[in-house]
């Protein structure tokens, strides 16, 4: 309900604005602005959209289905701060931006920020979408005295984003699915979203719930140089032997061996 209500406000705002008698001062008439996509974004998804300016501000979420190659908003003439995040319909939202449901990993999230001049009466622009999720590539090398029955847990403490793509703290926890790729591997994969520490854990855990292992993967990460503030993530491979309790971690020039 929550979302067919915004999208109605937003069709109401539409029809209701955008129109201006030639008789009016032209000043006075709201910019039509035309969000262009350069590319469809594979799948589906929601938008959410905070636009800010002097003596103006609105937000709302969209579905991305109704305009896939671009957004339509009718708003005052003036320099206007817009920022949307477009995100997997697996989120979840509230009032402070995108939540990742618990035991779910990140669903794809692109964002953007920009200030335009929207003083004309129509303005148009192709956004640049940048990459706010990284996946996390986990390589266990097989022991059955360990691997039969256990679970591969990554835990960490920033659980979604706001509108303007900032991480929120929160509880984030997803077991990950392990498939074997041969008598002594197996492998799994979850997205993250950007951190902020390196409190980012793998943790090993019995049928029990008993903790046999766990790897400080944050502080790994990010001794590695990684940047999780940039523009766009890059995606990350690691390999752990649980008997040694050690990790390799793979960057883009090197690889680095860690033992807990």
């Amino acid at each position: 309900m929550y979302f067919e209500n915004r999208i109605l406000c937003f069709v109401m705002l539409l029809v209701f604005s955008t129109s201006c008698s030639v008789k009016e001062e032209r000043i006075a008439c709201p910019c039509n602005l035309y969000l262009a996509m350069p590319e469809p974004v594979p799948g589906s998804g929601i938008v959410a959209w905070e636009m800010s300016a002097q003596s103006f501000r609105d937000s709302g979420v969209l579905s991305y289905e109704m305009w896939p190659d671009g957004f339509l908003f009718s708003v005052p003439k003036s320099d206007l701060r817009v920022n949307m995040l477009l995100v997997g319909n697996s989120a979840e939202f509230d009032g402070d931006g995108m939540v990742i449901p618990e035991g779910k990993d990140c669903p794809y999230v692109y964002s953007y920020a920009g200030t335009l001049n929207c003083q004309a009466d129509e303005e148009r622009e192709t956004i640049v979408l940048h990459k706010k999720y990284a996946l996390l590539y986990c390589y266990a090398r097989r022991d059955d005295s360990l691997t039969g029955g256990v679970r591969f847990e990554v835990a960490g403490n920033v659980r979604g984003y706001t509108v303007t793509a900032a991480p929120r703290a929160g509880n984030f926890r997803y077991d990950l699915e392990m498939k074997q790729l041969s008598t002594s591997q197996v492998a799994g994969c979850v997205s993250l979203p950007a951190q902020v520490d390196g409190s980012l854990r793998l943790n090993v855990v019995s049928q029990d719930g008993s903790l046999l292992r766990s790897f400080a993967v944050g502080e790994y990460i990010l001794r590695s140089g990684y940047d999780w503030g940039a523009e766009d993530l890059e995606d990350i491979r690691i390999e752990v032997d649980i008997v040694h309790s050690s990790l390799w971690l793979y960057s883009s020039d090197k690889v680095t061996r860690y033992f807990t």
